[in-house]
């Protein structure tokens, strides 16, 4: 006979532990030979949706089969491990978004970033050889802003200090989701508020 004691099974007076699952999951227990499994019982635990582990023995005898519910740590540690996957797609998407410079928002995808780092090159070569510099920049709003080398050359500063923000909100939320006792406490955490502009 199996039965469940806590996150135990018990069959024949042997106590066999069972994983802490985020899921319901079936117990099953298995008559196998002795020199198969010592004490002569094989333990499955499949989780829902799972594949069904079976002996790999001559004769197996099922002793029985019972339903578990998932464990409230496992469940909250789940949620927890996608909360935090959740952020950092966040954190992702919002470290291309455009930033602020100079009162104007400047686009910062990959590409824009390039282009970025050309014409800042383009500015130090100038200062460094003496010869004026200056780029008529389209902003993410389409309007266009002169740039001068001095204000060329500190444009990265600008996107580097943006995204630092970004991380550092990403941090905080992040510590959010550790410190979060429950799922109702995960569930209060907006990961889509607060990102710095």
């Amino acid at each position: 006979m199996l039965t469940i004691d806590g996150r135990q099974a018990v069959v024949r007076g042997q106590r066999y532990d069972l994983p802490a699952l985020p899921v319901k999951a079936k117990v099953s227990a298995w008559e196998v030979p002795e020199d198969y499994r010592s004490g002569g019982v094989f333990i499955a635990v499949t989780p829902q949706g799972g594949v069904e582990e079976v002996p790999a023995c001559a004769s197996p005898v099922l002793i029985g089969e019972v339903e578990i519910d998932p464990d409230h740590d496992a469940v909250l540690d789940a949620a927890k491990k996608e909360m935090r996957r959740r952020v950092n797609a966040e954190r992702d998407l919002q470290e291309v978004k455009p930033f602020s410079y100079l009162g104007k928002r400047f686009d910062a995808d990959e590409r824009s970033v390039s282009r970025i780092m050309g014409a800042v090159q383009a500015a130090q070569a100038a200062l460094a050889a003496g010869a004026p510099f200056s780029v008529d920049w389209a902003c993410a709003d389409n309007t266009i802003l002169t740039l001068d080398a001095q204000q060329m050359i500190a444009l990265p500063a600008a996107l580097a200090q943006r995204v630092h923000a970004v991380h550092m909100h990403a941090r905080a939320l992040k510590a959010d989701v550790d410190a979060a006792a429950s799922l109702d406490d995960l569930a209060a955490i907006d990961i889509t508020a607060g990102w710095p502009e």
